[in-house]
């Protein structure tokens, strides 16, 4: 996954382009090279087995998926725990969440705001295409990707809310 913050980086608001000659690397390698020379970073250390893309200066949001009973160390119970394909187009954060919670059979309630941002026209929209992963996976890594937080209350319920933390936050919620 990119970081969304990521296009702030961009001032004309277009992608830029990189024109670099490589020879004898791997694929990984040169995304490496070319993710140095714009100071980003690949962090491989999500539990889900999703990369980040971000700033080489972010620290990572972790989220702890064991609450939602994805044992990261374990092999996946059955076939039918993975997803061949899944692909979202331009849809909102919470309802990719949604789709997902209902596909991994777990109960989570949202957070208000992450509800409600669809109505206000601050939702995100997400596009993208995963193959064979969990729906607990890629619930995680959405979490970790758009600092949220899978937490649980006093009663035992779990919430996904916004992370909140000292620097600004990533998403624009009122």
């Amino acid at each position: 996954m990119i970081d969304p913050q990521l296009e702030k980086l961009w001032s004309s608001g277009e992608e830029p382009q990189i024109t670099f000659k490589l020879t004898n690397v791997t694929a990984r390698e040169t995304l490496v090279r070319l993710l140095d020379l714009r100071n980003l970073a690949l962090n491989t250390n999500s539990p889900t087995g999703i990369a980040h893309i971000t700033r080489k200066d972010e620290s990572a949001n972790v989220v702890n998926g064991n609450l939602i009973e994805m044992e990261t160390n374990a092999p996946v119970r059955s076939a039918t725990d993975i997803i061949p394909l899944i692909i979202f187009s331009g849809v909102p954060l919470d309802v990719c969440l949604e789709n997902l919670i209902r596909q991994a059979d777990i109960k989570v309630e949202f957070d208000p705001h992450l509800i409600n941002a669809a109505a206000d026209g601050v939702a995100l929209f997400i596009n993208l295409r995963w193959e064979n992963v969990t729906a607990k996976q890629a619930i995680v890594a959405l979490c970790e990707n758009y600092d949220l937080v899978i937490a649980k209350d006093d009663s035992g319920s779990l919430h996904i809310k916004p992370l909140k933390t000292k620097k600004h936050h990533r998403l624009k919620l009122r």
